[in-house]
């Protein structure tokens, strides 16, 4: 079905979309009434899976599920076009991403370099993982090879995001570079000079495997690898709570896992001041590796539907004007307000004024602005922020508990 042409969610879908997610999670148990929720699937009309769909990204893996339980051939046309267009279009950044991964593996060779690649670039290639959608790869780069390697890409024509150069002295002072795109690529390619959202307390650092069917490419595997995934789908992207996509991704990380492994992460998780919510996710993707269906509380089934509905409002538009908008303003959500004063310091660093790019980086790279007044943008840029949390969060609480389509 054509995208312009494809049916737009109503609020009236959005109880649709929310069973229609809950189904996905049942199928993930071997016991489902496969009957049952065949005739469930069937009763969820196309606008409902176009919403459900967008939200989550997680048709590649509920394909698997349909296609291992002789479901997909059971749905409607209508249906079963809106899924597999939102399929195929997964499947067109994991393939893309693999041939990015081809590129930087040729070029780490090349200049002597090794590399390790981190969250969803490693499940796009290793055979026994189920890909996941991305919208980027990131690679970690020891500081001492940064330079070697940023100039080896650039030889072979990557380019970077800007239009104003960038010295590598410059991008290291902030641990990662600016986003790069290989030749005639739209997919970008984030670097890092240390595995990013690493703990206040760190889990002992794992040994580096290789990364399947590549020479100069490694991955991280054990504990601190899930930490460090847990950490950042907490902290940089709490407007995704709940979200399928990250708990397959972290789950496949998990099954890894030794029982002792485990047992050591629960124990750092605990220790942390997000623990709430580390162990949540962390317990979600744990079901998920062990063959159940994952259980998310009810404070996160709200969330789910508020963020549904922002999808249906329009809200997301506000991004125009206001850049991170979504992430900043979900994250009071359901969140208790002993740790939230922490929650948004440490979110406002992470950002690292990167939502207000445009302005800031020209301002700063070009000296338009004398350091007085970089400060004091930098402080006003942090007030709404903060506005932003204590303004924004409230309405959204309010719009999830008194609305009646929550489960």
């Amino acid at each position: 079905m054509n995208p312009s042409t494809r049916p737009q969610p109503t609020r009236a879908s959005l109880r649709g979309a929310l069973a229609l997610r809950d189904l996905h999670c049942r199928l993930c148990h071997q016991t489902a009434d496969l009957d049952a929720v065949a005739v469930a699937l069937r009763s969820i009309p196309p606008d409902a899976w176009t919403l459900f769909l967008a939200a989550d990204c997680s048709a590649l893996w509920l394909g698997r599920l349909l296609r291992e339980r002789d479901l997909l051939r059971r749905l409607p046309p209508a249906t079963r076009d809106v899924f597999l267009t939102a399929e195929s279009v997964e499947m067109q950044r994991v393939l893309t991403a693999r041939s990015m991964l081809r590129m930087l593996d040729d070029a780490a060779r090349e200049s002597g370099v090794r590399a390790v690649i981190l969250k969803g670039g490693v499940a796009a290639v290793e055979p026994e993982w189920l890909p996941v959608d991305l919208g980027d790869v990131d690679v970690e780069v020891a500081a001492e090879d940064a330079e070697r390697y940023w100039n080896a890409l650039l030889a072979r024509g990557w380019h970077c995001d800007s239009r104003h150069e960038v010295s590598v002295a410059e991008m290291a002072a902030h641990d990662a570079f600016m986003a790069m795109y290989p030749p005639g690529v739209t997919m970008n390619v984030d670097f890092h000079q240390r595995a990013p959202w690493p703990s206040s307390q760190e889990v002992v650092q794992d040994p580096l495997v290789p990364l399947h069917g590549f020479a100069a490419l490694d991955r991280r595997r054990g504990a601190s690898a899930v930490a460090a995934l847990l950490r950042h789908a907490v902290i940089k992207h709490p407007h995704r709570r709940g979200h399928l996509r990250d708990v397959l991704l972290i789950a496949q990380y998990v099954r890894e896992l030794a029982d002792e492994e485990r047992r050591t992460l629960v124990e750092h998780l605990g220790d942390d001041a997000y623990a709430p919510e580390l162990g949540a996710l962390y317990t979600q993707a744990l079901d998920l590796a062990q063959g159940k269906a994952p259980r998310f509380g009810p404070e996160t089934l709200r969330f789910v539907a508020a963020k549904y509905a922002m999808l249906i409002d329009g809200v997301h538009r506000q991004t125009q004007w206001f850049p991170a908008w979504r992430s900043v303003a979900l994250v009071a959500l359901e969140r208790p307000p002993i740790r939230r004063s922490r929650y948004v310091t440490e979110l406002i660093a992470a950002l690292r004024l990167e939502s207000a790019s445009p302005l800031m980086r020209t301002a700063r790279h070009r000296g338009l602005l004398p350091a007085r007044a970089m400060w004091l943008l930098r402080l006003g840029y942090r007030a709404v922020l903060v506005a932003a949390v204590a303004l924004y969060g409230p309405v959204l609480r309010l719009r999830a508990r008194s609305s009646a389509l929550t489960p």
